[in-house]
Parts: C-alpha cells; sequence; structure tokens
C-alpha cells in the first residue's frame, strides 16, 4: 500500500507496506507537478510514481530521500510514462467514457504467464482511483453482468464514499 503525505513546503513522505516497511522523503516543485500531472494532485502524481517504481523494484531499493525527477536519471522512460498513465483515465472519465476495472490473470502456458502479476496493493490504489474517477465525473458502472469486470465495477460504485475513505 502507497500512502503520501504532505510534510512541510515541497516535501512529502511517502510511505510503502509490503514485506519491508519504507519511508522516503521526496522533494515535488510546483513546476513538477505541471509538468507530469498537469491538473491533478500532487498526490496522485506521487502514488502513479511509486507505482511506476514498483514496478522495477522492491520498495526497499527506492531512494530514501530524492527530488521527484531524479526518477528520470534512473529510468529514462519515467518522464513519458508518467504523464500517460495519468492523464489516460482523467481524460477518457472526463468525456463520459466509464473505465472497466478488472484483474489482470494470464492463461497458463500463455507468454504472458511467466510475468508477475500486479500486487494486492496495486488493485487497492487502483479500486481508490476508480472511486474518484466514477465521482468526479458522475459516472455509473453499466450493469450487465458480462464478467468479473463488471462487478468490481459495481461495488467499487455502489461503495464510493467507503472505498474514498480507505
Amino acid at each position: 500500500m502507497i500512502e503520501v503525505k504532505h510534510s512541510a513546503g515541497e516535501e512529502w513522505v511517502v510511505s510503502m507496506k509490503s514485506t519491508v516497511t519504507t519511508h522516503h522523503r521526496v522533494r515535488v516543485t510546483p513546476q513538477d507537478v505541471e509538468r507530469f500531472a498537469s491538473g491533478q494532485s500532487t498526490e496522485v502524481l506521487l502514488q502513479g510514481s511509486f507505482r511506476f517504481l514498483l514496478e522495477r523494484e522492491p520498495n526497499a531499493f527506492i531512494l530514501p530521500s530524492f527530488d521527484l525527477p531524479v526518477i528520470g536519471r534512473y529510468f529514462p522512460e519515467y518522464d513519458r510514462e508518467i504523464r500517460i498513465r495519468l492523464q489516460r483515465a482523467e481524460y477518457l472519465a472526463s468525456r463520459g467514457i466509464v473505465p472497466a476495472f478488472s484483474v489482470w490473470m494470464p492463461p497458463p502456458g500463455s507468454v504472458s504467464a511467466e510475468r508477475q502479476p500486479p500486487g494486492l496493493d496495486y488493485y487497492r490504489q487502483a479500486r481508490k482511483e476508480f472511486a474518484r474517477l466514477y465521482k468526479t465525473y458522475n459516472l455509473t458502472p453499466q450493469g450487465a453482468p458480462a464478467g468479473s469486470h463488471v462487478s468490481l465495477c459495481r461495488d467499487i460504485y455502489r461503495n464510493l464514499d467507503a472505498v474514498l475513505a480507505e
């Protein structure tokens, strides 16, 4: 689970609970937010940035203190990837397109079967972000029972306030 708290000024503390709990001090300037997450909050930017990092290394390997743009020095794809990730769902939701939430399960024997699926924390954060989008843009997931993703979306929608309060 990724928890983001404002410390003071441009300083933020990001705590991550996994096998080991870690705490990271991150400096985020208003220019960083504009550059990477125009129109979104620092919290959303930091959560997305740490999800990006967790896809590449365990939380214990992430620097204990750094300026946000430093991520791009270690992972050159960060600048482009973080902007794309943060803009996709927001863009679609702002135009009335209801995003769907599903659990990734590669079929046995497929090319993807060897890849590790995202951890539970990823799905918790995604659930919270979907709840935010549903509430912000007054979206209602479709009710047709067309698969497990529809049930997940309906459950998030029915419990918006509880999910956002987590």
